[in-house]
């Protein structure tokens, strides 16, 4: 797990305790409610579900939760997949925001970006904005990849993409742990190997 630090001060994310419950409670969630050979869109409904009222409970608002990939035949871009809560980009290119960094990462590393606004005055192009732009609250971000293997290279295809509407609301422990969580149940969803022709340098590190 990569986490974008911030160079302005953020507040404190939720205490320890209450992160430790919230993560518990997924769990558990995730692991009743996904089932190896249940029909696709059932398992994303029930990982975006699971997601949506664990973290509300816990005062997390999400304006985006849903699995990101990139489709045979468009490997310059990143798309929503299958089933999400709330509205997603189409066509980020590959060069632009957190999740297609993710994927340029080679398919080994999640990020957290506890405040979407601090990254865009970092690097604008970033962050990739579908929210309406300046005026927009900020926000923090976790892409969640799905590591595979393509021609014995790291590469990913898949990830789960989440927007909080709170500014840093998990320790980087607490981020790492979530994605240990959750990674197990994308990898459930999303078995198959890699489907379109990753470009070296680009989606998988050059030989």
């Amino acid at each position: 797990m990569i986490k974008v630090f911030s160079e302005t001060d953020l507040p404190e994310p939720m205490p320890r305790e209450q992160e430790v419950e919230l993560l518990a409670k997924l769990g558990r969630w995730l692991s009743s409610g996904i089932m190896d050979g249940s029909p696709q869109e059932d398992m994303v409904g029930a990982l975006n579900t699971g997601v949506h009222d664990v973290f509300r409970e816990y005062g997390l608002e999400c304006a985006y939760i849903g699995p990101y990939g990139i489709v045979p035949g468009k490997s310059g871009v990143s798309n929503p997949l299958i089933g999400s809560v709330g509205h997603g980009c189409t066509d980020i290119s590959i060069y632009r925001g957190v999740i297609s960094t993710a994927f340029r990462l080679y398919g080994e590393q999640s990020i957290y970006v506890p405040s979407v606004k601090d990254l865009e005055r970092q690097a604008p192009k970033s962050h990739h904005e579908c929210r309406g732009g300046e005026g927009t609250p900020d926000m923090a971000e976790l892409v969640l990849v799905l590591p595979k293997v393509h021609n014995g290279r790291a590469v990913a295809q898949e990830c789960l993409d989440i927007d909080i509407l709170r500014v840093n609301p998990f320790s980087e422990r607490g981020a790492a742990e979530l994605e240990r969580i959750v990674v197990p149940h994308l990898r459930t969803i999303f078995p198959t190997d890699i489907s379109y022709e990753p470009i070296d340098g680009v989606h998988v590190r050059p030989e």
